[in-house]
């Protein structure tokens, strides 16, 4: 069975275990790794079938003939043929018992790799042994979500676990239209076919959007003033048959999310809690070097991409959203600029553990 879905504390358990002998498992079967529900026309899904990665299209009326617990990623949900051609990546399931496969050839069909990112190290995805998932912040239950795993690999980084991030479903996917016939491919970009171009937790988490955060993790990484701001980026993450699908980058052991410090002490009864002056000082020093050394804006600087490892030291992780600046301290063509990032850090560093948790909630109902 793959590794379920763990809260952070659990995933720092299970390392602990695996560095005292007790080791993983890599799942290897058929199994369901990735759901996105497209509204009125079905779903799409990312699977591993025959030792390969997968991708179908499903409308409502073939899923719900599918065994029960497809939804959390039985390895028996994939309806058969189970045997494919190696390079048949897209299979439509349009009705129970009817399987189409779409033509890898044709142009309007392709899944383009991330473009212009390069390292010394890259692995194929199903090379990688997977030791627990990391959940979605916005949707930190969801069972098949397969964006954020912790990983090892035997020829990466001395085969210590590492934190790995890819792109689950291709920007370029579409759902075949209901009129077409077998034989007939995908309708290209800009028809009547429901276009896929977002990520299982809704936001819209797509090649373009990978592609930026890992140059930005990149450029950090390897800047020798901003050494241990973040996370070393270790290699790339590729997929038969599509390319560069994500990254692997290293695991912090000891770091703890600001979210999580402010969400345990409020889950322990201390509402009233707030982080220390000397945390707060170190998560400003952080910022500061991404604005002044980097010269970067980093876009989502909330309190769980702020880490604090155990000597107190702040990491900063997902550059998804990550600029430059200009000289004057502006994103451009923006109203974004370097001193609106720090205000919005400075909301959550004075505020409590009842503030955050308030907050929090508000924004969960939202994307609700």
């Amino acid at each position: 069975m793959e590794a379920p879905i763990m809260d952070l504390t659990s995933i720092a358990n299970q390392i602990k275990n695996i560095a005292k002998g007790k080791d993983a498992v890599a799942d290897n079967s058929n199994r369901i790794l990735a759901i996105k529900k497209v509204s009125h026309v079905g779903y799409i899904i990312r699977a591993r079938v025959d030792g390969l990665i997968r991708y179908y299209s499903v409308t409502h009326e073939a899923a719900a003939n599918f065994p029960k617990g497809w939804e959390t990623g039985s390895p028996d949900a994939i309806l058969p043929p189970r045997t494919y051609p190696d390079d048949l990546k897209c299979i439509h399931l349009r009705k129970p018992g009817l399987t189409e496969f779409f033509d890898q050839k044709k142009p309007s069909h392709q899944r383009p790799k991330i473009q212009d990112v390069q390292h010394s190290v890259s692995a194929d995805y199903e090379t990688f042994e997977k030791l627990g998932k990391i959940p979605t912040p916005r949707f930190p239950n969801r069972p098949c979500d397969d964006r954020i795993n912790i990983v090892r690999h035997p020829r990466i980084h001395n085969h210590q676990p590492m934190v790995m991030k890819v792109v689950e479903f291709p920007e370029t996917w579409t759902f075949p239209q209901a009129s077409q016939s077998p034989s007939e491919a995908p309708a290209p970009a800009g028809s009547k076919a429901q276009k896929l171009n977002v990520g299982s937790d809704g936001s819209e988490f797509n090649e373009r959007v990978m592609r930026l955060e890992m140059r930005m993790h990149q450029k950090v990484a390897a800047t020798p003033s901003l050494a241990g701001l973040v996370p070393k980026f270790l290699g790339l993450v590729t997929e038969r048959g599509r390319g560069v699908i994500g990254y692997v980058s290293e695991y912090v052991p000891d770091a703890k999310s600001f979210k999580q410090i402010l969400e345990d002490a409020y889950a322990a009864g201390y509402k009233g809690f707030r982080l220390s002056e000397a945390d707060r000082e170190a998560c400003r020093a952080a910022l500061k070097r991404l604005h002044e050394d980097a010269r970067l804006h980093h876009g989502d600087m909330h309190a769980g991409n702020v880490l604090r490892r155990g000597d107190g030291s702040v990491v900063l992780i997902d550059f998804e959203e990550t600029f430059h600046l200009d000289k004057e301290g502006w994103v451009y063509d923006s109203f974004e600029s370097a001193e609106s990032e720090r205000q919005r850090m400075e909301r959550w560093l004075d505020g409590t553990a009842s503030d955050w948790h308030q907050l929090h909630t508000m924004s969960l109902e939202e994307v609700d």
